[in-house]
């Protein structure tokens, strides 16, 4: 099998699996709204479904090499990917783990913190990189490479899956700092 195809069949399969996960996060989401299933189940579901999703792009970032620019160091960049790889499979481990067994308000308090925490180390590094990259790394002066048609599809694969990511990541801890007061029997998810 040739590298390219596996490694396009990978990402195309990570992308469907994280619809997949956030298609079941939903139906979870309403079944709780609805009062389909018991709100504490919902929750743990979704809380350990995010934890797989997170281990799921996990994989992927370095297998897309979403940093390596013609500009940048590939072992720097090789090892910031990797980094951010190992810091997202800790990260969907602590929230299976969590979910699975602490207590419901623990590890929805808990798993804000790690999982902004976990995001904040890998843009940190990732912005350190970027830094050496801009401002005195390898390859100034050097004419820029145009990156191919195959290389900036999966750039953009990577960088909508992260992004989707951040914002599952990022939405309960910005409800968890700024809560909304909600109507008495509002049958939103939360």
């Amino acid at each position: 099998m040739n590298l390219k195809v596996g490694c396009n069949r990978s990402a195309i399969g990570t992308a469907l699996g994280f619809l997949g996960l956030l298609t079941l996060i939903a139906l979870f989401s309403v079944a709780k709204g609805r009062a389909v299933i018991e709100a504490t189940l919902a929750s743990r579901a979704i809380g350990l479904l995010i934890g797989a999703m997170i281990v799921m792009v996990s994989n992927l970032v370095p297998k897309l090499r979403p940093l390596n620019a013609p500009a940048s160091d590939p072992a720097e960049a090789g090892a910031a990917e990797r980094s951010a790889g190992w810091t997202l499979v800790l990260i969907g481990i602590t929230y299976i783990a969590l979910f699975a067994f602490a207590p419901l308000e623990l590890a929805t308090r808990i798993s804000t913190f790690v999982g902004m925490g976990g995001v904040a180390v890998i843009a940190i590094n990732w912005t350190w990189l970027a830094r050496g990259t801009l401002f005195g790394g390898v390859g100034l002066g050097e004419p820029m490479i145009e990156l191919s048609e195959q290389t900036l599809e999966k750039r953009k694969m990577i960088i909508s899956l992260l992004f989707g990511l951040l914002f599952v990541l990022a939405e309960p801890g910005l409800c968890f700092w700024f809560p909304t007061n909600r109507r008495a029997g509002s049958s939103g998810p939360g």
